[in-house]
């Protein structure tokens, strides 16, 4: 990891001491970074031990949960408040007859401007004698990314397509049809600029509260993670350097990097740029997924390294997570994602029914076609992974009584069972309701009630019943 910490040195340095880098012509960002790297690696002690978070390792140190950032539950409660505080409960709603788009129209009615308005505003915002407010600036970027994403900022925010005679456009973005009011292409880039992390995420759970409102989702649904690759034009590396064998490469787009394709198809093995990580609701019925939240990072770091972060991001906005499939570079080797989220969900106070009971990564879900989950194939699968587990939860259990009963032999009936306590987090670690059960053994100092209720505990999950 110290070839990870010495590029996020680098990037640090280089974004603090030069904030005028873009303007800079390739033969100084070429000095520059040379000397940069040289300082930092010279200077650098390769002895230390690391406990820097992932996330700062991996520059995603800006898309973590932090205060602001609302859940589900709360952006259900915050939308009632202000919908409660309207003084006058006026039903009636605009026409927008001048929005023809069927796309178009369905987010205007999604939208509410003045809970828009309440979600971007600062700390000492102010309606006051303003002409466009952060409604109109975000309605103008959703437009010019669903009808325009071909055009530049300085074209689109011109009369070709705010004019006063482009009444759909203008209607969908707020502006009065009457009067000559105009964005400018700078107000929209400052207004992206100033957006802070929990703005932009209590956007997305705003959109989310009502997709789970529409009644899209069936019952039965399961989560998953892929990744997906957004390559970018720099080709050539401005310098570059070997440590321990893992290169150092800064290019002109100072956050991006190089990383390996996971389909190769007819292109190269490599890109450079930029992997989205993405986390996705399945509905277990119709098969269609729906991504809800992503985290984007440069290209070169490991998948792993990005399922806990997104996890805390998903749970953080309120997002009921208990079961995920994703391929094998996501996986959780040493079970800590999964008690980390028990953790996380404890202390949101989940009722514990609620509460995964593990987590499987599974490589991709059997399809029937393309896209359409094959059901019955996904519960034999599970039904044989239980199988699997029971059988493995027999021979525990079992091989925990013959455990006790040759320490019995050695050290007597009392004792034996009094020392074997320690024995049992072990022995049951990982199983369904074990902490109930490890609690209950610890009142015992005889062999028969261990037995008894040792085999009881695997009646019970023998009888566990496969529901999808």
């Amino acid at each position: 990891m110290h070839h990870k910490d010495i590029k996020r040195i680098v990037k640090e340095q280089l974004k603090s001491n030069f904030p005028n880098w873009r303007s800079l012509n390739r033969k100084k960002k070429k000095k520059i970074a040379r000397e940069i790297v040289e300082k930092v690696s010279n200077a650098y002690d390769f002895s230390q031990q690391l406990s820097i978070p992932v996330e700062e390792l991996t520059g995603i140190e800006d898309q973590v949960p932090t205060a602001g950032v609302m859940s589900l539950d709360e952006m259900a409660r915050f939308v009632d408040n202000i919908q409660r505080s309207n003084l006058f409960d006026l039903k009636t709603k605009r026409a927008f007859s001048n929005i023809k788009d069927e796309e178009l129209k369905f987010i205007n009615d999604l939208l509410d401007d003045h809970i828009i308005n309440c979600l971007l505003s600062y700390e000492g915002y102010s309606p006051c004698m303003r002409e466009v407010y952060p409604s109109n600036f975000f309605r103008a970027e959703l437009l010019k990314a669903i009808k325009y994403p071909e055009i530049s900022y300085r074209k689109f925010c011109q009369e070709e397509y705010m004019g006063l005679d482009r009444k759909q456009n203008r209607e969908f973005m707020g502006l009065p049809l009457h009067k000559k009011i105009m964005i400018h292409h700078t107000q929209l880039s400052q207004f992206r600029a100033s957006m802070a992390f929990p703005q932009m995420t209590n956007l997305l759970v705003y959109v989310l509260s009502h997709f789970f409102q529409s009644g899209m989702l069936s019952q039965g649904v399961l989560h998953g993670v892929d990744s997906t690759e957004l390559p970018n034009d720099n080709m050539r590396p401005l310098c570059s350097l070997n440590v321990n064998g893992q290169k150092i490469r800064i290019y002109t787009d100072i956050d991006a990097d190089c990383g390996k394709r996971r389909n190769k198809r007819d292109k190269s093995s490599f890109f450079i740029g930029y992997r989205m990580h993405t986390l996705t609701v399945i509905d277990a019925q119709t098969g269609h997924s729906f991504p809800l939240v992503s985290l984007l990072a440069a290209g070169n770091h490991h998948d792993s390294l990005f399922l806990k972060p997104l996890i805390k991001l998903a749970l953080a906005m309120g997002i009921e997570v208990k079961l995920i499939t994703a391929d094998e570079a996501y996986h959780d080797k040493d079970g800590s994602l999964f008690d980390e989220m028990i953790s996380f969900l404890k202390s949101k106070k989940i009722v514990a029914y609620k509460l995964p009971e593990r987590l499987e990564i599974v490589a991709r879900l059997p399809v029937v076609g393309d896209q359409k989950i094959n059901k019955k194939l996904l519960r034999q699968q599970i039904a044989e992974k239980l199988e699997i587990l029971i059988k493995n939860e027999e021979l525990r259990i079992k091989t925990c009584l013959r455990h006790l009963e040759l320490a019995i032999k050695v050290k007597g009936e009392r004792r034996a069972v009094i020392e074997h306590r320690k024995f049992y987090s072990g022995y049951l670690k990982g199983l369904y309701n074990a902490s109930k059960t490890r609690n209950e053994l610890m009142k015992f100092v005889d062999y028969a009630g261990v037995e008894d209720l040792l085999l009881k505990y695997l009646s019970e999950l023998k009888e566990i019943q496969v529901t999808v």
